[in-house]
């Protein structure tokens, strides 16, 4: 029956953790505004892959030690220092061209009113080592919200500033406290509000993670907080002026008070750009229009379309209505009656009249008149008359 109970309990984490990854995607993609968040670097950082593709883990070498489940076993023996540091190097963003964001989550079977005793979280982030952001978020659901510094700004756009100073140090003896300015009245409310003392709208649970979206030609930066214990569409957003690009990105983890435990089982980090700019500029700007894309669209649409159309057109009306008529009114017409009366006319009278009426009329009667009265007068005189008297006399 343990057993069941057991692997009962590893299936629904199982599932648990599979419909919170497809939240993830669902909510940070209704965030960007666009219908595509690409990933370009992905990994998961455990104590046996704590240094892998440009990601590494530093851990607190006295209270924090690797259990044989090769999940980290956070023991808090003071609150001068963090826990553990993620450290993204320049690889993993921000980008200084276009929307990026970089996303981290935290695992860990840990519940705070289960066998490990801890109440609250902190962390940090930074981009350059001067300029930071904290946060302290309440795992034991007791009413109290989740606070950030400097401040919340939920205007658009947001004109937030960062605070100044290094983040790895400012835990020195009472960590939430002293990361807040030093001095916990510095805490500002994370909106929407998840909680007002003594009631709870939204809890606090692992899978907890942060996205930080950057946008350097806005000079913007969002931060936004989900957990799976929040209710589908719900997550916590605040704005500030844009990080530092193509820096990196440092993460500090803390617990709260001494004495106190937990486990983290890995953390997991994604790196994305958005194509949401890119759409918007190709198609009403810079840097698609002016080039490839209107020149050689227009041009050959308009053309190309427009003529073959009218073809359609042209040659059902056109060659139906106006090339038979004039095809069989001109040829017709004009070849007919242009040449045959002017090669008939011309052709039958011109060598007709004068080569019969010359050669008929001269040579005619000059043959017949000359030759016939000369030679029928000279000859038949002359010999008639001396060979017939001649001869008859003679010989009878």
């Amino acid at each position: 029956a343990a057993s069941a109970n057991v692997k009962m309990a590893f299936f629904q984490l199982f599932v648990v953790r599979s419909l919170y990854i497809c939240l993830q995607t669902f909510i940070y993609m209704h965030w960007c505004g666009c219908h595509a968040a690409v990933v370009e670097k992905s990994e998961i950082l455990k104590p046996s892959n704590y240094d892998v593709n440009g990601a590494s883990v530093i851990s607190h070498f006295g209270e924090v030690s690797v259990n044989t489940l090769d999940q980290w076993q956070v023991s808090i023996a003071s609150e001068a220092t963090w826990q553990f540091i993620v450290i993204l190097d320049n690889t993993w963003g921000f980008s200084s061209t276009r929307p990026s964001a970089i996303q981290f989550t935290m695992n860990s079977p840990s519940i705070s009113t289960g066998t490990d005793t801890f109440d609250d979280l902190v962390f940090g982030f930074t981009a350059n080592n001067g300029e930071y952001l904290t946060t302290w978020i309440p795992m034991d659901n007791a009413g109290q919200k989740n606070r950030i510094y400097p401040s919340c700004d939920d205007q658009t756009p947001p004109t937030q500033s960062y605070g100044v100073g290094e983040v790895a140090s400012l835990p020195n003896l009472d960590r939430v406290c002293d990361i807040a300015g030093g001095s916990c009245i510095n805490w500002k409310t994370m909106w929407p509000k998840n909680a007002q003392f003594p009631l709870v709208f939204e809890q606090n649970g692992f899978p907890l993670t942060w996205t930080l979206e950057n946008d350097p030609a806005r000079n913007t930066m969002y931060l936004y907080l989900e957990t799976a214990s929040f209710t589908v569409g719900f997550a916590q957003k605040c704005g500030f002026v844009a990080m530092s690009t193509d820096s990196g990105l440092k993460i500090y983890i803390g617990g709260n008070d001494a004495g106190h435990s937990f486990v983290v089982s890995s953390f997991q980090v994604r790196s994305y750009f958005f194509t949401s700019a890119p759409t918007v500029s190709p198609t009403t700007a810079q840097p698609t229009p002016p080039i490839p894309t209107r020149s050689p669209t227009k041009p050959p649409t308009q053309i190309p379309t427009t003529m073959p159309t009218l073809p359609s057109k042209a040659p059902s009306k056109i060659p139906s209505t106006a090339p038979t008529p004039a095809p069989t009114g001109m040829p017709s017409t004009a070849p007919s009656l242009s040449p045959s009366p002017s090669p008939t006319a011309l052709p039958s009278q011109s060598p007709a009249i004068p080569p019969t009426r010359a050669p008929s009329m001269s040579p005619t009667p000059t043959p017949t008149n000359a030759p016939t009265m000369a030679p029928t007068q000279t000859p038949t005189v002359s010999p008639s008359a001396a060979p017939s008297h001649a001869p008859a006399v003679a010989p009878t």
